[in-house]
């Protein structure tokens, strides 16, 4: 997976205009599961141990910092995005109908037939915390 680091500001990106390659080593998920108001809340935690391959600034604790924050949201964003495209054209391939039927069967019977409606209704958000495993090399 490559990166593309978007300049905010000068000032801000540790790597401006720029990409980093790296590849995830594992994904530990936990779902938190909710439901108030009538509808299911998701928070999807995600812990993903990153190796970078490529990097076009030398990593110290400094940058590495920075980086690691840059990479998280950026992943958060498209994770939440890709989420929102699910909910968009109706489908679930990420299963939090199996989450909702086991947390809050009573509720998910109401809407067993039209789980799709009520997937699309949900708040559900992800959440991405990575750990650097492997700094790769610097250009």
């Amino acid at each position: 997976m490559w990166l593309n680091a978007k300049q905010h500001n000068k000032n801000e990106n540790t790597i401006p205009n720029s990409r980093i390659s790296f590849y995830i080593t594992d994904i530990k998920r936990n779902v938190k599961k909710k439901y108030d108001g009538g509808k299911y809340q998701f928070t999807i935690n995600l812990k993903l141990p990153v190796a970078i391959t490529e990097s076009p600034i030398k990593l110290n604790d400094n940058s590495q910092g920075k980086l690691k924050k840059e990479i998280e949201n950026e992943l958060q964003k498209e994770l939440n995005q890709l989420v929102k495209s699910f909910q968009n054209d109706k489908l679930d391939p990420i299963g939090l109908g199996l989450f909702a039927r086991s947390f809050k069967y009573s509720e998910w019977k109401k809407v067993e037939d039209n789980w799709v409606g009520a997937f699309q209704q949900s708040k559900i958000k992800v959440k991405v915390k990575i750990i650097l495993v492997d700094k790769g090399l610097s250009m």
